[in-house]
C-alpha cells in the first residue's frame, strides 16, 4: 500500500523547513491508523520514512523568530500516586498557542502523549519527565526538555478508624502534616466514602455505616475513605483509606441514644438507670434518667444490636433466672420487653458477645459457669437465642471481672478482658469459634472497685477502658488501637454510689 501528500506553498507560509507531521489511513472496514515519525513520539505504528516528505520554503518577506523560554518548563503536580500530573510548558517571550507532548519515564518514552500524566503505582521508585515542541503564531517551533521529577512515592494509604458496625462512627487517620503544602497556600481536605453497594454516601471526615454496608449478596463488602488535598485548582494528595471489612451489626459501643457516641448506663441504689451520653467529640453530656425498678435484676448490660432491628438494647437478668430483652428506640428510650430464656443463674457472669466473628457479625450473650467455662449463645433475628450454648474457653473463673472490649488491638475483631483479683488486666482475641491470644495488658487494677469497657470516649477512633475507684472516681484509660494505652485522666466522681454501671 502506498500515498502521496500534497501541500501547496503559500504566500502567507513562513521561510524554514517543513516536515510531515502525520498520517491517516482509513480502512473500508470503517477503521483508521495514524502514522508518526517516530522522533514525534512513541505512537505506534511508527516509521522513519517521513523526512522523504520533507519540502523547504523559501519566503525572505516571512521569516519566523525563534521562540524565547523566559522560565523553564516543569511538571506541576505532587511526585505521588493518585495524582494527576500537569506540563506545565512555563513561559514564552511570544507565548504558547498549542504544544506536542511526550512523557518519560526513567528516560524512556511513554505511551502519554497528552498535557497530563497520572501517577500510578508503575511509576513507584521512577523519575517522570516530558518532552515538548512548543508552537506560537510567528515563532518556531522550539523543543524543550522538562526537568524530572521523583523518585514517585506511595503514600501510606490512612487506616478507618472505629468499630466495624451499623451505626458506629468511622474516621481516618488522616493528618495533613504528611503532605506538602506549598508555603501559603491554603489546603482543603475532603473525605469521600466508598464501598458495595456502590451508591453515594454522605461526605465529611466521618461515616457511620447503615445496613445497607452489610454484606447484601456481594462478594465484597467494605467501607473506605477516598481522601483529597486540593489547594485551589491543584490536588496535593490524592489517596484512598485501608478497607473497614465486614461490617457487623450494630455495636453496643455506638451507644444508646442513637448519635454513634458510647454511653454509661447506671443503676443506683434505688433501682433507677440512667444514661450517661457522651458527645462527637468526647466528654460527657447531661445525664438523664432512662427507666427505675431496676433494682431486682441481678445482672445488666448493654447487648448491642440483640433484635437485629438497627438499634442497640440492654438485657436483664432476675432474680428467677429469667432472661429479659429491653429494646432500644434509637433515642435512648424503650421498645416493648420481652423474654428471651430462663435458667440463667447457672451462670455467675453474663454480658455481651456483641458482633462476634462466632455468630457471623451479630449480637450473642456469653455466659460464665461456676466451673469456669465460657460459653457462647447466638441470637437470631428478632432477639431470641439459639437453644443450648458452644463451650469457647475454660479456666474463666481466675478473674473476678470479664467483659468485652471491643476491637482493642485494632485487628477488626472483638477482644475480650479479664481482671485477676491480684490486678492483672488480660486481653483476649476472638478468633473465629474460639478465643486465644491472651495477653497481659496492665497491672495493678485491684485499686479499682470496677472496670469495664468505655467505648470510644475521647472520640479518637480508639476503644477505652474505666475504672472506678473505692472512693468513686472514674479513670478512663485512653488505648491507643494497637492493643496498648496512650494515658489517663480522671473523668468523674461520685460513681461508687451506684449498684451497676456498664
Amino acid at each position: 500500500m502506498s500515498g502521496s501528500a500534497v501541500r501547496s506553498v503559500q504566500a502567507s507560509d513562513a521561510e524554514g523547513k517543513y516536515t510531515l507531521r502525520e498520517a491517516t489511513v482509513y480502512f473500508a472496514d470503517g477503521s483508521n491508523a495514524t502514522i508518526r515519525p517516530k522522533k514525534f513520539g512513541a505512537s505506534s505504528p511508527a516509521t522513519d520514512d517521513f523526512p522523504k516528505a520533507a519540502f523547504d520554503v523559501t519566503n525572505p518577506a516571512l521569516r519566523l523568530q525563534s521562540n524565547v523560554n523566559l522560565t523553564p518548563a516543569y511538571v506541576e503536580g505532587s511526585p505521588e500516586t493518585g495524582i494527576w500530573a500537569r506540563a506545565n510548558l512555563g513561559s514564552w517571550k511570544g507565548g504558547v498557542s498549542h504544544a506536542d507532548y511526550q512523557w518519560v519515564r526513567d528516560g524512556v518514552d511513554h505511551e502519554r502523549e497528552t498535557y497530563d500524566y497520572d501517577f500510578s503505582s508503575f511509576d513507584v521508585g521512577s523519575l517522570i519527565s516530558f518532552r515538548a515542541v512548543v508552537y506560537a503564531s510567528d515563532y518556531l517551533p522550539t523543543a524543550i526538555v522538562s526537568k524530572a521529577v521523583g523518585p514517585i512515592i506511595q503514600p501510606r494509604r490512612p487506616k478507618v478508624l472505629g468499630e466495624g458496625a451499623v451505626g458506629s462512627i468511622l474516621r481516618t487517620d488522616f493528618s495533613l502534616a504528611e503532605v506538602a503544602v506549598p508555603s501559603g497556600a491554603t489546603a482543603v481536605v475532603k473525605h469521600r466514602w466508598v464501598g458495595p453497594p456502590y451508591a453515594e454516601r454522605p461526605g465529611g471526615a466521618t461515616y457511620r455505616p447503615t445496613p445497607q454496608d452489610q454484606a447484601h449478596g456481594y462478594s465484597e463488602h467494605y467501607v473506605a475513605a477516598e481522601v483529597t488535598v486540593s489547594s485551589g485548582w491543584d490536588t496535593l494528595r490524592l489517596v484512598t483509606s485501608e478497607w473497614k471489612e465486614n461490617i457487623k451489626d450494630s455495636h453496643w459501643s455506638s451507644g444508646f441514644d442513637g448519635d454513634g457516641t458510647t454511653d454509661v448506663l447506671t443503676r443506683d441504689r434505688s433501682g433507677i438507670l440512667s444514661l450517661y451520653p457522651t458527645s462527637v467529640q468526647g466528654g460527657w453530656q447531661a445525664p438523664r434518667a432512662i427507666g427505675q425498678g431496676w433494682s431486682e435484676m441481678t445482672s445488666i448490660f448493654k447487648a448491642g444490636d440483640l433484635d437485629r432491628d438497627g438499634k442497640n438494647d440492654v438485657v436483664a437478668r432476675d432474680a428467677a433466672g429469667r432472661l429479659i430483652l429491653y429494646p432500644g428506640n434509637g433515642q435512648g428510650g424503650w421498645l416493648q420487653q420481652r423474654q428471651i430464656g430462663t435458667g440463667w443463674n447457672v451462670f455467675n457472669t453474663v454480658f455481651s458477645a456483641t458482633s462476634t466473628t462466632i455468630d457471623g457479625g451479630h449480637s450473642g450473650i456469653y455466659g460464665r459457669d461456676a466451673n469456669g467455662t465460657l460459653w457462647h449463645f447466638a441470637s437470631y433475628s428478632g432477639g431470641g437465642l439459639t437453644y443450648g450454648g458452644y463451650p469457647v474457653g475454660t479456666g474463666w473463673n481466675m478473674f473476678n471481672t470479664v467483659f468485652p472490649a471491643g476491637d482493642f488491638n485494632g485487628d477488626g475483631v472483638e477482644d475480650l478482658m479479664g481482671r485477676t483479683p491480684s490486678g492483672l488486666l488480660y486481653s483476649y482475641r476472638l478468633n473465629g469459634d474460639k478465643i486465644d491470644q491472651r495477653q497481659v495488658i496492665g497491672v495493678g487494677w485491684q485499686v479499682m472497685a470496677r472496670v469495664g469497657a468505655a467505648g470510644d470516649f475521647n472520640a479518637d477512633g480508639h476503644q477505652d477502658v474505666y475504672g472506678i475507684d473505692y472512693s468513686g472516681r472514674m479513670h478512663m484509660y485512653y488505648g491507643n488501637g494497637a492493643g496498648g494505652w496512650r494515658g489517663s485522666s480522671v473523668v468523674g466522681w461520685g460513681w461508687g454510689g451506684f449498684t451497676a454501671v456498664f
